[in-house]
């Protein structure tokens, strides 16, 4: 007899799941669960918070911290205006030595370069000039011998050299050696000293000529200034005189009791002959005479000689000036400091 086979019997499974889900065994799926683009922007929003808080606000809290401390409380209000003296204090002591310097300066370095301009008569032999050696920069009356204000210091040497600015043309360069004449005078015409050096015209070679000519041409007026090209001469005639002394020693009595003061000085340049040259069966016109020296400018320049510490401040000013600041600065400061600490003490023992 064949056995009949049943189908398996559902089994329910409600009060077990119920009484998982009581000891908490399985979760519960929520309803609203969150999507992967809302979990990515709070993810976002969580970077951006945290780098709000260490990039602006926790530096501002620190800066706020620091503010608070410094200028409310009474001992960084005490440390404060304690460095604000020193400053101040260190500042005006800068100030100081600096007026110090200047006034340094101005008393010690004289006025180095000295020129007068040399304006050449011309006449009867070589071309001469008297120069009046006078700090005014106006002119003085025709008989007015004496300088009205010194034009040199008292008792330092000078160096003495003329300038000459010379168009390089057929005379002056067919003219050769000249001669340059030089003294200098008191009011009264009493001779100081006297110099007397050659001076030869050597002209460039004829690519130069051209090239500065072109360039005069070029850079600067044809109406205002000749075309031809010049040459510049230095010529130094004296070396370390001493134009306006105190009382001497030796020379004459007028020298010895009140010194001497050089308030003139002449000038002369060319030859000194005065004979008529003929040139082609033609007499030549004064201007074009082998004896006269044709000069565009002519210049006397004086150059203080100074040594020590007029050389020093003078020569490097710079380094005077720092050296200066430096050393002065920190007397001053060391003294105020001082005084200050003293008076600190006294103020604490007292009370």
């Amino acid at each position: 007899m064949k056995r009949e086979v049943l189908p398996p019997r559902p089994v329910s499974r409600g009060p077990l799941r119920k009484g998982a889900r009581r000891r908490g065994w399985v979760r519960r799926r929520s309803k609203h669960e969150p999507s992967y683009l809302d979990v990515t922007i709070q993810a976002i929003w969580a970077y951006v918070r945290a780098i709000w808080r260490m990039l602006v606000q926790w530096p501002l809290e620190q800066s706020y911290r620091v503010a608070y401390a410094v200028f409310l409380s009474p001992t960084s209000h005490r440390i404060v205006l304690r460095i604000f003296m020193l400053c101040a204090l260190h500042f005006a002591c800068m100030g100081l030595a600096l007026l110090a310097f200047g006034a340094f300066y101005y008393a010690w370095v004289p006025k180095v370069a000295l020129s007068k301009d040399v304006w050449l008569q011309y006449g009867e032999g070589a071309p001469w000039a008297d120069v009046r050696l006078d700090a005014t920069p106006s002119d003085a009356l025709v008989w007015q011998k004496e300088a009205r204000q010194p034009m040199f210091d008292v008792d330092l040497p000078y160096d003495v050299s003329l300038d000459l600015r010379i168009p390089v043309n057929r005379v002056n360069v067919d003219m050769g050696n000249f001669m340059v004449d030089m003294s200098l005078r008191t009011h009264d015409g009493t001779v100081l000293y006297e110099s007397h050096r050659p001076v030869l015209l050597v002209p460039d070679p004829l690519f130069l000529r051209w090239t500065s000519r072109v360039s005069r041409m070029l850079w600067k007026p044809m109406l205002s200034e000749p075309v031809a090209p010049t040459q510049l001469v230095h010529v130094p005639l004296l070396r370390r005189i001493v134009p306006h002394a105190s009382p001497i020693d030796s020379g004459p009595a007028a020298f010895r009791q009140k010194g001497y003061l050089a308030s003139q000085a002449h000038v002369r340049i060319g030859l000194t002959t005065h004979e008529n040259v003929m040139v082609s069966d033609k007499p030549l016109p004064l201007a074009l005479h082998p004896s006269v020296v044709q000069i565009e400018h002519a210049t006397l320049r004086f150059e203080a000689y100074l040594s020590g510490a007029a050389y020093l401040l003078y020569a490097y000013p710079v380094f005077s000036l720092a050296t200066f600041l430096v050393v002065f600065s920190s007397i001053e400061f060391g003294v105020a400091v001082t005084i200050w600490l003293v008076s600190c003490a006294y103020f604490s023992w007292i009370a």
